[in-house]
């Protein structure tokens, strides 16, 4: 009966060993489709903040949080589309502005 036990106990260590690297493998992997969009948009978001156009969040084939890249992406053209518009108006002679 103890050498029963001494097998069971072998077995199910040695079947849990694998299964736990499965298990870890896929939360790197699950983690890795959250946590690179949520950087890429995070750096985006920085360098429109501070002045600059950024290109728009190109996600990879089966990262998580694709409707909120194309969101962001709709806010960043927009705030290129107001900052080239506001540019063209300050660079535009005042006798042209009161024309219109």
């Amino acid at each position: 009966m103890n050498q029963l036990k001494g097998h069971i106990f072998y077995r199910l260590f040695y079947f849990s060993i694998p299964l736990l690297v499965v298990i870890m493998g896929c939360c790197i992997v699950f983690t890795h489709k959250i946590a690179g969009p949520i950087y890429n948009m995070e750096n985006k978001l920085e360098k429109l903040l501070a002045g600059e156009n950024p290109p728009l969040i190109v996600l990879r084939k089966g990262d998580e949080l694709q409707e909120l890249a194309d969101k962001l992406n709709a806010t960043i053209t927009t705030f290129k589309d107001l900052r080239e518009k506001s540019s063209k108006n300050a660079a535009s002679p005042k006798w042209l502005k009161q024309s219109r």
